[in-house]
């Protein structure tokens, strides 16, 4: 049987949550191997533990948003420390899925690489011409590598990259009946130490509706009377389009580019709106946005985990 590693992103939890996705469709024809960091794996060792898939933690991280913003530091020397560390691990297997960290191109260059957007555009429009940006766009632009992306919420210079595979979102897509009449606010706070602003504004709204709404923070609070205030990652927004809940996509302005467009894309696509946590906040007229939502949302191509896996059993 052939084989398969996917190298996740140390960013929070949704890299990992896609990758595993992704490989549940592939244990028929490869044994897959995923290196991620531990507390991703203990996020999800309920679901996951008994999947016959092969675990492997990092000793160091890749990239962690949260940290740079927190410190405003790149950490290129340890994004360096983690490639050479990995870099022993690349041609144990017959294919390689980066989920989204280029710098593993520099060992091995047929790497597929499975995200909507590139760290490179993040780190260049926080710091400007800097040491990571400049590894890793020249890797990119060296190899051409295949990417992966949903496409419909590519940001940066991924829009203009020439050698994509291009799906839609992840998740399935159910027939939810409309409503006009919410009752709860779901707040889902970042999964790591982001900024102040973000728990201040989300602790704003809860005393500012609390009266109205049914303030909740549980992911499955995910129905149709309820409205979804998010920090949008694509795992969070594909499990609010799953689950037919309209996202409020929040932005600070000094949080990563791709957050920032991702979330203007989502308004554009009236698929949820855009607010940039600066300033005032009002859910007036959000409901009458509902009846766009849905209606624009079965336009959409889904199952892309699905068929991701079905292109990576062509690979070889």
């Amino acid at each position: 049987m052939k084989t398969i590693a996917f190298f996740t992103c140390s960013n929070g939890y949704g890299h990992l949550k896609r990758v595993v996705e992704v490989s549940k469709n592939l244990l028929e024809d490869f044994h897959v191997t995923i290196f991620c960091e531990k507390y991703q794996y203990d996020k999800f060792n309920k679901e996951i533990s008994e999947l016959p898939i092969s675990f492997k933690f990092y000793n160091i991280e890749n990239i962690r948003w949260d940290k740079v913003l927190e410190n405003n530091k790149i950490y290129f020397k340890q994004y360096m420390d983690w490639i050479n560390e990995n870099k022993i691990h690349l041609f144990d297997y017959d294919v390689v899925v980066s989920d989204n960290v280029a710098g593993l191109l520099l060992h091995r260059k047929d790497i597929i690489l499975m995200g909507s957007f590139l760290w490179h555009d993040v780190y260049f429009n926080k710091f400007g011409t800097n040491e990571l940006s400049t590894f890793d766009s020249n890797l990119i632009q060296e190899n051409t590598p295949r990417i992966i992306t949903n496409k419909y919420v590519e940001t940066g210079t991924l829009r203009k990259h020439s050698n994509k595979i291009q799906f839609g979102w992840g998740c399935e897509y159910k027939i939810i009946k409309p409503t006009n009449n919410f009752k709860k606010i779901v707040i889902v706070k970042p999964s790591l130490s982001y900024l102040d602003n973000y728990t201040n504004f989300f602790n704003k709204i809860s005393k500012k509706y609390k009266d109205n709404y049914l303030i909740s923070n549980d992911l499955r609070d995910s129905d149709n009377d309820s409205i979804f205030v998010i920090r949008p990652g694509i795992g969070m927004l594909t499990h609010c389009i799953e689950n037919g809940t309209f996202p409020i996509c929040v932005y600070d302005k000094s949080d990563s580019s791709e957050i920032i467009e991702t979330a203007k894309l989502i308004e554009k696509m009236g698929l949820g709106i855009s607010h940039d946590i600066s300033d005032e906040f009002s859910l007036n007229n959000i409901q009458n946005l509902v009846d766009i939502y849905l209606y624009k949302r079965k336009t959409y191509e889904f199952n892309a985990y699905e068929k991701i896996s079905d292109y990576l059993k062509k690979v070889i």
